[in-house]
């Protein structure tokens, strides 16, 4: 595949579909790492209970959030995600729906991507089966017509193992305009008794924590360990899949945190490095240059992620609005002459400031 955007790029607006992407001072209650083999196990086997416990549907789950995506001011895309009700579909309790579309100029080219992906889940929101699709245009000043490469991975799990099938149709050849043979690749992973989630289901650990515990106290709530599947932002990867094990932890709020409704909980995810084996999730014990690398959610009272807004990327050139999900329009088309008027004019101004 041609890669259309910045890697950097698609990674950072890739980030932005976790519903939080939250840069909070973590709390001290997770800075205490585990340090032993048997914290990890431990936790484990707390996130295993839990979601065999969960048997149907907890409407608490549903949620969609979203965002707008700005550059100077100018839309440039926009990001959503949703846990819906998945009526049975292909036997699933839940069905994820992450979406995003986003352009970026650089030098008089404008790359655009679109971006989408379906999961149907299980009631302890292990995956089922997955669809994904990506369109990737590249627009050069002085072409007519902007080069198109649409990528497809298939995910099935069936048995003890996680298929995926992808594929690919480059962008035509700029000087003959000739399309170039389709590509595909497939490859499995061995799950080896375990149900990975979605990076993106993880929130709902939460709300199913709640439901398992009444009152419901961060404080005290366990550590839980558990896998899940990530896929590559580059798609055209040898393995665009991966999945790792992700310790959470809950806590109280902060003291001080500047938000529109009331926060009851905060919820850190560490991603750490282990592998599936015969023995199930292994787990090593985390470096604390590892254990740093976390995520933090802010939980309202209904234990949902809360939508944040006015954040930036840390380039400082994308920034990013909550909007009422309701309200989005994810059809509206984007105005690529004032993209790339808002971003060379940020860009500039960014350039003068660093001097």
């Amino acid at each position: 595949m041609n890669t259309l955007l910045n890697p950097k790029f698609k990674i950072e607006i890739l980030s932005l579909m976790l519903p939080c992407m939250l840069a909070v001072t973590a709390a001290s209650a997770f800075d205490h790492r585990p340090t032993s083999e048997t914290e990890i196990r431990e936790a484990i086997e707390h996130a295993a209970a839990l979601r065999a416990s969960n048997l149907s549907l907890v409407p608490a789950v549903l949620q969609k959030c979203a965002w707008l995506l700005k550059t100077g001011g100018v839309r440039c895309g926009h990001v959503s995600v949703e846990i819906a009700d998945a009526k049975g579909e292909g036997g699933a309790v839940y069905k994820l729906i992450e979406m995003y579309k986003a352009a970026q100029s650089d030098g008089g080219r404008l790359s655009v991507v679109d971006y989408k992906c379906a999961y149907l889940l299980g009631a302890d929101l292990s995956i089922i089966s997955a669809s994904l699709t990506q369109k990737s245009e590249l627009r050069n000043a002085n072409a007519e017509q902007p080069q198109v490469t649409l990528a497809t991975c298939s995910i099935q799990v069936k048995g003890d193992k996680l298929m995926w099938v992808r594929s690919e149709q480059p962008a035509a050849n700029e000087a003959n305009g000739a399309p170039p043979a389709p590509l595909s690749a497939k490859g499995k992973l061995e799950l080896h008794g375990q149900k990975p989630l979605p990076e993106n289901a993880l929130p709902a650990l939460a709300v199913l924590a709640a439901a398992q515990q009444q009152p419901f106290l961060p404080e005290s709530a366990l550590p839980l360990c558990l896998p899940a599947l990530c896929i590559s932002p580059e798609l055209d990867a040898l393995s665009p899949l991966s999945i790792e094990p992700v310790f959470t932890i809950f806590a109280l709020p902060g003291a001080k945190i500047d938000s529109p409704v009331v926060i009851a909980a905060q919820m850190a995810t560490h991603r750490l490095v282990g592998d599936l084996t015969a023995r199930g999730l292994e787990v090593d014990v985390p470096t604390p240059q590892v254990w740093r690398n976390r995520q933090v959610w802010l939980l309202d009272g209904n234990w949902h992620a809360v939508v944040q807004s006015g954040l930036a990327d840390p380039s400082g050139l994308l920034k990013i609005e909550a909007v009422n999900p309701a309200e989005l329009d994810e059809n509206a088309p984007l105005d690529y002459e004032k993209i790339a008027t808002a971003a060379k004019t940020k860009s500039d101004g960014a350039a003068i400031k660093g001097q």
